[in-house]
């Protein structure tokens, strides 16, 4: 599973790069086989570039994918079960519930440290099913229209 994410990143960032940043904004003009070049070029080095943060950083692979998927669960999961699953959740309630997510996830990464992200991540991910619901619960409720055709079942 690591390689194939490894593969997925790699190629999503160097077609990024080539692609979006260098022929989106630098070079217009630049032939298909030259922006392929770049990309194998950008793939390669970004390939070395993980083959020596994993062989002598280790802990801050552990530190970086704590923080980035604490953060990442924190502004979504409660949101998206919340919305999923209750027909009280509010657009208000949503965003105060991402904005509470990303801002504990991270805030308590610099607060605690790097040796405490788990616990940063794990607090941003959890804080949001407390917020979520109150918020909810203290602002307008969707309208019944919307709640229709959010919570409809096909067939």
């Amino acid at each position: 599973a690591s390689m194939s994410t490894l593969s997925s990143l790699v190629l999503v960032s160097s077609s990024a790069i080539a692609i979006d940043l260098y022929k989106g904004h630098v070079n217009p003009q630049i032939s298909k086989e030259n922006s392929v070049a770049m990309m194998r070029f950008l793939s390669a080095l970004f390939i070395i570039i993980s083959y020596f943060i994993a062989r002598y950083e280790f802990a801050i692979i552990i530190t970086l994918m704590s923080l980035s998927w604490g953060a990442v669960a924190g502004a979504f999961m409660a949101p998206y079960l919340y919305g999923l699953f209750w027909k009280r959740t509010t657009l208000a309630g949503v965003y105060a519930g991402m904005i509470t997510g990303l801002v504990t996830s991270i805030g308590l990464f610099f607060y605690l440290g790097a040796n405490l992200s788990p616990i940063a991540s794990s607090a941003g991910m959890l804080a949001p099913f407390v917020v979520v619901p109150i918020v909810s619960l203290f602002t307008k409720k969707p309208q019944e229209t919307t709640i229709a055709k959010a919570f409809d079942r096909i067939g």
